[in-house]
C-alpha cells in the first residue's frame, strides 16, 4: 500500500475575500522539514516551489526517488529559506535531471521575496498579499499566479518568464535577456525598464501613470489611463492603450512609440 503523505500539512489559508481555502497536494515521496523562521524564499536547481500563503510556516520536499530528495538541501540564512540540490556526487547524473522530479511545498505567513533561479518554477497556490514582495527571476525560471500587495518589484532576466494577476499601489519592472512578463490587474504607478529581446505584455494591466522604457529589441504593450512617459531606443517598441497625458516620448534608431485602440 502507498504511503500517502500530506505535504502541503497546513497549506490552509486565506485568500483576499478571507474565504478559507486548503491547499491539499498527496505525495508518494514527501519529506516534512524543520527550519527556523523564514519570510523570503530562495530556489534553484530546477526544483519546482509549490507556495502557499498561510497562518504559519511548513516545508516539504518531494523528489523521484529517497536518494534525490535527501540531497535537497532547505537551510535558512539570513531569513531567506535556500532550497537547493546539494553538492554533485555519485548520485547525480545530468542525463537524467529531467527525471529527478524535485518539488518543494512551502506555506508562509508573510514573505518580502521570492527569488528563483536555474530553471526553477515557482507556483503560487493562492494569492500572495504583502506590503511589499520583490520577485528575481533568472536562468530560465518562471513564477505564475496572484499577487496584491503595496509594492511589487520585478527583476526577470535570462529567459525567465512571470505571468501574473496584480493588485498593487506600485509596481516596478526590470527585464533583460530574453525574459517575458504579462500582468494582468490594476496599479496606481508604473516603471518598467526593458531591454535586450525582452517584452512586457501589460495591456490587461490598467495604470495611472507609467514611465515606459525600452532598448534593443524588446517590446512594451501597456495601458494608461493619466499620465506617460516613454523612451525606445535601438529596435524597441512602446504601444500603449489608454488616453494618458503624454508627458514624454522619445525615440531613436528604429524604434517606436505609438498609441493603439
Amino acid at each position: 500500500m502507498k504511503k500517502l503523505v500530506l505535504a502541503l500539512l497546513v497549506l490552509t489559508s486565506c485568500n483576499i475575500n478571507a474565504q478559507q481555502k486548503t491547499a491539499i497536494v498527496y505525495d508518494d515521496n514527501a519529506q516534512v522539514r524543520k527550519v527556523a523562521s523564514f519570510n523570503a524564499i530562495s530556489v534553484s536547481s530546477a526544483i519546482d516551489l509549490y507556495l502557499t500563503q498561510s497562518a504559519s510556516s511548513k516545508v516539504a520536499v518531494s523528489a523521484s526517488s529517497d536518494e534525490i530528495r535527501d540531497h535537497i538541501i532547505t537551510e535558512v540564512e539570513g531569513g531567506v529559506l535556500i532550497i537547493r540540490l546539494g553538492e554533485n556526487g555519485s548520485w547525480f547524473n545530468w542525463k537524467k535531471w529531467g527525471n529527478y522530479k524535485t518539488k518543494a511545498y512551502v506555506s508562509i505567513k508573510d514573505i518580502n521575496a521570492i527569488t528563483a533561479s536555474g530553471a526553477s518554477d515557482v507556483h503560487l497556490v493562492n494569492r500572495i498579499e504583502s506590503p511589499k514582495i520583490r520577485i528575481n527571476l533568472s536562468g530560465a525560471s518562471d513564477l505564475k499566479g496572484d499577487i496584491s500587495a503595496g509594492v511589487i518589484i520585478y527583476d526577470i532576466s535570462g529567459a525567465s518568464d512571470c505571468k501574473s494577476s496584480v493588485d498593487a499601489n506600485t509596481i516596478v519592472i526590470t527585464g533583460a535577456g530574453a525574459s517575458k512578463i504579462e500582468l494582468a490587474g490594476r496599479v496606481d504607478d508604473l516603471s518598467v525598464v526593458i531591454s535586450g529581446a525582452s517584452d512586457a505584455k501589460l495591456y490587461n494591466l490598467n495604470s495611472k501613470g507609467a514611465i515606459l522604457k525600452s532598448s534593443g529589441a524588446s517590446s512594451i504593450q501597456a495601458t494608461v489611463t493619466e499620465i506617460l512617459k516613454a523612451n525606445s531606443l535601438g529596435a524597441s517598441s512602446i504601444d500603449y492603450k489608454g488616453n494618458p497625458n503624454v508627458k514624454e516620448s522619445n525615440t531613436s534608431g528604429a524604434s517606436s512609440i505609438r498609441h493603439k485602440n
